[in-house]
């Protein structure tokens, strides 16, 4: 089986603090800045994660230490990323994450001051992977304890690529990857008391690629949504449950680019669902490696349809690692790491009329800087940005307002 690389591996922690404004077409200043000064001593950032909940952002990161091990560290800003809580380690007793690396980052949700966060651990899988692991919160994030494993099926093999949501009644929602079917599949559960227990597990798709991440989201009517890279061929896909995850039905390929390969490109998508005119929208944010058509792109399912919208050239051939978000307003944005003059950098690209019309992408990273697998949530009227930003061998996660 051969398997494509990302573009850039990060490999040192930041010590300073830097601050930069640039400005904005329509939407308020935005803001960027850097936080890593609060970050534990390590040899290099290797996972990063953000969720919003009521105002709250909530972020996890893992940074490698010297011998190999990836401590999680938990921090919060109630006030749109200006300040931060100290760092708090999730996982001091509880089974250490395994194969942690950009693509494959642990993952949190919340709901109100209820934070779960969950991994995967070692096992007897591939590459010695093995179960997930879960940790919960009900203080904000300031005490952790173990929450029960979300699959059911009691292996001890690879169980990855995670996504995790929560909904306005504090339900989280949890897809991953394991070969329970006997090969790899995309597995859905729920949990309705805060990750304290957890729903039978239910297949949404049996067969899916090996290792590409996963993305969900709820839409207004409490539609879910699952973005995944499918087998054959290796496009992008969705599945819709329209009864809290009890059956999921297939949306079809997403952009339809027919790519064939025998491997995994280590390269996800994002889904952001929103209501525009009372219809239902699932906007998302796809790359294909397909030779004719390499690169990322916009594709908008109008579910009430069941119609997708021609694919949508975001970036060059040569960007990748694409997340989206969207917003109430009908704001949708999206961002990804491109190569340009030998460095890794991150654009961002937005549209004002839900995806029928898109900006010229701008580049939102540091010049001078390496900055790769970019992280968008939605906050109200305003979107939230972090990425990894490397610079004379030191990395630091990097946030971005606007």
């Amino acid at each position: 089986m051969s398997f494509f690389n990302p573009h850039n591996s990060i490999i040192a922690v930041a010590v300073s603090c830097v601050l930069a404004t640039t400005c904005s077409r329509t939407m308020a200043n935005p803001t960027t800045t850097n936080h890593d000064g609060q970050q534990p001593a390590a040899t290099g950032l290797c996972s990063l994660d953000v969720f919003e909940n009521n105002g709250t952002l909530h972020l996890l990161y893992g940074t490698r230490g010297a011998a190999g091990a990836v401590p999680l560290m938990y921090q919060q800003s109630a006030d749109n990323g200006n300040s931060w809580s100290d760092p708090v380690r999730v996982d001091a007793t509880l089974p250490a994450a395994n194969g942690v690396r950009f693509g494959m980052d642990p993952q949190v949700t919340a709901h109100n001051d209820h934070v779960l966060v969950v991994w995967q651990t070692a096992g007897d899988g591939f590459m010695g992977s093995g179960p997930l692991t879960a940790a919960r919160s009900d203080d904000g994030g300031r005490s952790w304890q173990s929450a029960p494993n979300p699959a059911d099926d009691n292996s001890t093999s690879g169980h990855g690529f995670v996504d995790i949501i929560s909904d306005a009644d504090g339900q989280f929602s949890l897809v991953w990857l394991d070969s329970r079917s006997g090969q790899q599949g995309l597995i859905f559960s729920k949990s309705v008391d805060h990750g304290k227990t957890w729903a039978p597990n239910v297949v949404v798709d049996p067969e899916t690629c090996e290792c590409c991440w996963n993305s969900m989201d709820m839409a207004p009517n409490n539609q879910l949504f699952a973005l995944y890279r499918d087998k054959a061929p290796r496009d992008m896909a969705l599945a819709l449950s329209s009864d809290g995850g009890l059956t999921w039905s297939p949306a079809g390929r997403v952009g339809a680019f027919d790519w064939a390969l025998d491997g995994c490109p280590h390269v996800g998508g994002g889904v952001a669902a929103a209501t525009i005119e009372g219809r239902t929208i699932a906007h998302t944010a796809v790359w294909t490696g397909e030779a004719e058509h390499r690169g990322v792109f916009y594709v908008r399912l109008d579910v009430d349809k069941s119609s997708y919208s021609a694919p949508a050239r975001l970036g060059t051939p040569t960007a990748r690692n694409p997340a989206i978000a969207a917003n109430a307003s009908g704001h949708v944005a999206i961002v990804w790491s491109d190569v340009v003059e030998n460095q890794t950098v991150v654009f961002l690209a937005l549209s004002y009329d839900g995806g029928s019309t898109w900006e010229p992408p701008r580049r939102i990273s540091t010049h001078g800087r390496d900055a790769t697998y970019p992280k968008i949530v939605e906050q109200g009227d305003t979107f939230q940005v972090f990425w990894a930003d490397a610079h004379n061998g030191h990395t630091h996660w990097k946030h971005y307002r606007f």
